[in-house]
């Protein structure tokens, strides 16, 4: 009984929603109590059960996040007096106390279980495997919010070349990573580094995706901005321009979005022309965005302190990617 309920829980904790919340941690919290009464507190499927209570605690805001934190900190407990050293699921406790840490400002305690997750998992699971990969992105992002570029960086291509391990290089997971390493390039000023990952990205998203796709748009706008970095103008208007062509493709000239990505990219292209010293281009540029002009920006490294520019461009209603 305590399974289906575990399973019914889960189901509809992963759909969402306060109703759906509630309904989840009733279940959860039924199962736990028949878990406690059958097998004991210290047992594995107990310890489930309060991993299953602490997620959708954190599910519902930061106001349930130090009941959260209870709940995974004795799971974890459970786990790590009852399971074998460096089990996966001590290693999953350990992540999830690590990220209610994170999120209540205390990134030194949570890098120390992150890195403990990370241990565990580097000692008892095979290299290419992707729980890895969940772990080294764990730890390079907190990183980069403290501002530690270089150390995240390395995390980072940690990840990456271990995802490639069992996925290939031509798979859309990597984009991500791709840009990512990009992006904390770009921030230390390791244009062609930062240039070298963009173009992998793009690469990937062509032989995927096919050429007229706006996520490819989006990966031609990363390398325009590279060039322009690299005082390279006339190669970033050309990737722009590449952008521009792509995006009337997929949204058609009078569409909105068409409009709004436009807007974007065309802002872009003004900053080009300016540096480039062609003042009234650049005017006639920035006299073409048609919506009220918005820098769009993917936030990386420490909030607010830094930041990449990134084109974000939004999804028409009418397509379906």
């Amino acid at each position: 009984i305590a399974m289906m309920y575990n399973k019914m829980g889960l189901v509809m904790h992963y759909r969402g929603g306060e109703v759906n919340s509630d309904k989840a941690m009733d279940l959860f919290r039924k199962a736990l109590s028949i878990r406690e009464n059958v097998f004991g507190k210290a047992h594995p499927s107990t310890a489930e059960s309060y991993n299953n209570i602490g997620l959708v605690l954190r599910s519902k805001g930061h106001i349930y996040y130090n009941e959260a934190y209870q709940m995974h900190r004795t799971a974890l407990g459970i786990q790590q007096s009852v399971l074998r050293e460096n089990h996966p699921d001590t290693a999953t406790s350990s992540n999830h106390v690590g990220a209610l840490l994170q999120v209540q400002g205390k990134p030194v305690k949570a890098l120390e279980h992150y890195g403990n997750a990370l241990h565990m998992r580097e000692s008892d699971l095979a290299y290419q495997h992707s729980d890895n990969v969940t772990s080294y992105k764990k730890i390079a992002e907190l990183l980069e919010r403290e501002g530690d570029f270089h150390k995240a960086l390395e995390y980072y291509e940690n990840a990456l070349q271990t995802q490639q391990s069992f996925l290939g290089h031509k798979h859309l997971h990597n984009v991500s990573l791709y840009n990512k390493v990009g992006d904390l390039f770009f921030l230390i000023d390791g244009y062609d580094e930062a240039l070298e990952s963009y173009q992998n990205a793009l690469d990937i998203r062509r032989s995927l995706l096919g050429h007229d796709h706006r996520d490819t748009a989006s990966s031609y706008v990363d390398i325009g901005l590279v060039w322009h970095k690299k005082g390279e103008y006339d190669e970033a208007l050309l990737q722009f321009n590449n952008a521009l062509d792509i995006l009337g493709l997929v949204f058609g000239t009078n569409n909105e979005s068409y409009k709004e990505s436009c807007a974007i990219v065309h802002d872009h292209m003004g900053d080009v022309l300016h540096d480039r010293g062609d003042i009234d281009e650049a005017l006639e540029m920035y006299n073409k965005i048609q919506v009220k002009r918005t820098k769009m920006h993917r936030v990386v490294g420490a909030y607010l302190r830094m930041q990449v520019p990134r084109a974000i461009f939004p999804i028409d209603a009418s397509q379906s990617w």
